[in-house]
């Protein structure tokens, strides 16, 4: 009896345990029976099958296989052993940031048509197309490939990581050989890298822009002077200073402190300082305690007082070349200084906008070469647009007079828009129309006949205006009227029954005849000047008469000064019309 009372006890206890057990264990079930498709928390992925239940083992999922673990359900990724045979489920995460970075691929089991593979240390793989591993075709990969827009370097089927210098290469397109180029490659992908990198405390810039190796720039590492988001770096062009098995040295790290470097416009070296960060020191900044002065250009101009501010006038001096001899002169200019900072570029002061000449300004033809940082006026191209700057250098905006001669009314409208660039061509103010010469510096054209690219940009045609400037209405080309020539003769061709003046012949062109019905040869005068074949064909475009040049408007009127020609050169032009120069 004691026994038996002893067996109840402990079937009660028992199943009073498993009681307590099953309660939790059926509602985690009855709580998965909610969840349906993928449940991702951080790097952990689950997925939900249509009934309800957790995924277990392998699963087909849309298309791809996928291995969850039996016990947890967690996704696997990577290597997997199943019996005999090895698979691969790929990686979509970043392991040092615990972040899925590529659901797309993330847990799918390569296969061959889903390839080609690269195990997480960068290495070619194969697969059938039942997923089962095939080995690693070291031979296939040799030197530079090109995976999904990345670049890795293969030796001997394995990718290279950290610093390499790529053997010469013959570019075939352009007869050039890159030799010993550094880059560097991911220490855990070998990916390589490309904008800044860190390698041992040391800061590189790798060329972010171009084409991919064997034959591109992208991931170069950088040398010498670089211009990146606004501020100047430079970076060692030497290997001084090597240390540990880095033969390279310095070569390529960021510059920080003084320097002395080849200036970066030449004419010899200067000192310059690198902040902590490598930007460039420019204007004043304390040092070690001191005030030290530095150009626009970011070259040492000495210790100093105080800190400018506001506007300088200053005479720089500037080397002329003349014939063989360079001479020195001074170039007074202004300047404008915020906290002993020079300003270069486009600044906003006060209410009006002005421009402070940049490093490159020099390479512009239109006015002379000033210094660095000096303030524009006048005329100046800048950015592929025309813009102008008062005497006191205020950039002009909206109709604009220039005076061209002593009278009051010597002079040409210009219209620049809000944001200082010149209009040309065709412009519509409210209902009214204008037309401003792109030959002629956007000069508004007034008169009573003025040819002009019609609004389509398709042909020319002949346009009245008012002496306002205002448009009136389109001539037609045959109504020119016709005018006494100048140094020209009457010569050949059939005679022509409107009594003299211009015609247009199909297939043959713009022709004159005189009041004798002959076709009119040579210079023609006619409110402008044209120039007539000897079978009395108005010429247009470029022609060589007596050894010098001219170039004639569509419309056959002669240009002088400097215009722009319709493949967008400009070119000058004396008063008689020959050629001069190529200006730009």
């Amino acid at each position: 009896m004691k026994l038996g009372l002893k067996r109840i006890i402990s079937l009660t206890i028992i199943l009073v345990m498993l009681f307590a057990f099953a309660v939790p264990f059926a509602s985690a079930n009855t709580a998965s029976n909610t969840a349906r498709g993928w449940v991702r928390n951080g790097i952990t992925v689950h997925f939900y099958l249509a009934n309800g239940q957790m995924a277990r083992g392998w699963q087909p999922i849309n298309g791809n296989w996928y291995y969850f673990n039996p016990t947890t359900g967690d996704m696997h990724r990577g290597w997997l052993q199943d019996g005999t045979v090895w698979y691969y489920l790929q990686v979509g995460i970043d392991r040092r940031l615990n972040v899925i970075t590529n659901t797309n691929i993330d847990g799918v089991m390569a296969t061959s048509a889903n390839g080609p593979h690269f195990d997480e240390n960068g290495r070619p793989q194969s697969f059938d197309a039942s997923g089962r591993w095939q080995g690693s075709p070291i031979t296939t990969r040799l030197g530079w490939s090109i995976d999904n827009g990345t670049a890795y370097y293969y030796e001997n089927g394995i990718a290279k990581s950290g610093w390499f210098q790529d053997p010469v290469i013959q570019n075939p397109d352009r007869n050039t050989v890159h030799q010993g180029r550094w880059y560097y490659l991911n220490p855990r992908s070998g990916a390589m890298m490309t904008g800044w990198v860190q390698v041992e405390n040391r800061w590189y810039y790798m060329n972010p822009q171009g084409t991919l190796p064997p034959l591109g720039a992208r991931g170069v590492m950088h040398k010498g002077w670089l211009d990146v988001d606004g501020h100047t770096y430079f970076m060692h062009d030497t290997n001084s200073q090597a240390h540990g098995t880095d033969l390279r040295g310095e070569l390529g790290s960021m510059a920080t402190g003084w320097q002395t470097l080849t200036d970066r416009r030449g004419g010899g070296t200067s000192m310059y300082f690198f902040q902590a960060n490598g930007s460039m020191a420019r204007g004043t900044i304390t040092i070690d305690g001191r005030l030290q002065e530095f150009s626009a250009t970011g070259a040492w101009i000495g210790e100093t007082q105080h800190i400018r501010n506001g506007w300088q006038r200053i005479s720089t001096p500037i080397n002329f070349a003349e014939g063989d001899e360079v001479t020195i002169k001074y170039i007074d200019a202004w300047y404008y200084y915020q906290n002993g900072v020079m300003a270069i570029g486009w600044h906003r002061i006060g209410s009006s906008w002005f421009y402070f000449r940049e490093d490159n300004d020099h390479r512009l033809a239109l006015y002379p070469v000033m210094p660095v940082g000096s303030m524009m006026t006048g005329w100046a191209p800048i950015g592929g647009e025309d813009y102008f700057f008062r005497d006191d250098g205020r950039m002009v905006t909206g109709w604009h007079w220039f005076h061209t001669g002593p009278g009051e009314r010597d002079g040409e409208w210009r219209f620049f828009r809000s944001s200082g660039a010149l209009v040309t061509g065709w412009y519509q103010e409210g209902s009214i129309w204008y037309y401003l010469d792109p030959d002629n510096y956007g000069r508004m054209v007034t008169g009573p006949v003025f040819t002009v690219w019609n609004k389509d940009h398709t042909r020319w045609e002949d346009h009245e205006f008012r002496a306002n400037g205002s448009w009136i209405r389109e001539i037609a080309r045959g109504s020119i009227d016709g005018g006494t020539g100048g140094g020209g003769t009457s010569g050949g061709g059939s005679g022509s029954t409107t009594g003299g003046g211009w015609e247009f012949i199909t297939d043959t062109g713009w022709v004159y005849y005189t009041t004798d019905g002959s076709r009119y040869t040579g210079w023609l005068y006619d409110n402008g000047w044209y120039y007539l074949n000897s079978n009395g064909v108005m010429q247009t475009g470029w022609i060589e008469l007596n050894g010098s040049w001219y170039w004639l408007r569509p419309n056959g009127l002669m240009v002088t000064g400097t215009v722009t020609i319709t493949n967008g050169e400009r070119h000058e032009f004396r008063a008689n019309g020959t050629w001069v120069r190529r200006v730009r």
